[in-house]
């Protein structure tokens, strides 16, 4: 009879050994993780990791270039100016505005969410241009480089323009919220975004 009680005894004092020393060295932390990950993993976890377009504009514009000469008279100099060729050109499209989805941050803090969206910028564009009027012969490349110079112009118009970059904003709200919705697990938590310029 006492060799049993000093057994189990024995058996005992080796189980709670060993879960000290299990416990100690992080054994029962792995458990403890899976079951309470982090809500922010979560959340990156769920959102696109891939550019996001969230936002469509059509736009017309004109390009309205002029070349223009110095009109020059033997020994009296300038005497005007001479417009030896223009080019009234209208470009027409769509630009698509959006983020990367890799470049979102998600963050908690007091039991908000602070999802941080990366700068809004074009994505891609869709470009139609038509000659309104020209005077003068353009080369090709001359007309090319006018009209790259001028997709330039536009897309960096967009981007800078306070208004439209308001509604991209709303827009990208408006996606994140959907999947930020879909997740059980985030219903008490209040979310706050912060858009990088």
């Amino acid at each position: 009879m006492i060799k049993k009680v000093l057994s189990l005894i024995t058996v005992l004092l080796i189980f709670g050994l060993c879960f000290f020393l299990f416990d100690k060295f992080g054994g029962f932390k792995i458990i403890t993780e899976r079951e309470t990950t982090d809500i922010s993993v979560l959340i990156k976890k769920s959102f696109p990791i891939s550019e996001v377009s969230i936002y469509q504009l059509e736009f017309q514009e004109i390009l309205d270039d002029k070349k223009i000469k110095d009109l020059n008279i033997p020994f009296v100099g300038k005497v005007a100016e001479w417009n030896y060729k223009s080019m009234l050109l209208i470009l027409q499209g769509t630009l698509k505005m959006g983020f990367d989805g890799q470049e979102l941050k998600v963050s908690e803090n007091n039991g908000k969410i602070v999802i941080t969206v990366p700068k809004i910028r074009v994505l891609t564009s869709n470009f139609n241009s038509k000659v309104y009027s020209q005077k003068g012969k353009y080369s090709g490349e001359e007309t090319i480089n006018l009209t790259n110079a001028k997709k330039d112009e536009i897309i960096a118009k967009y981007e800078n323009d306070e208004e439209y970059m308001k509604s991209a904003q709303e827009s990208a709200k408006m996606f994140l919220n959907s999947i930020y919705q879909s997740i059980s697990t985030t219903k008490n938590y209040d979310i706050e975004y912060e858009f990088t310029n």
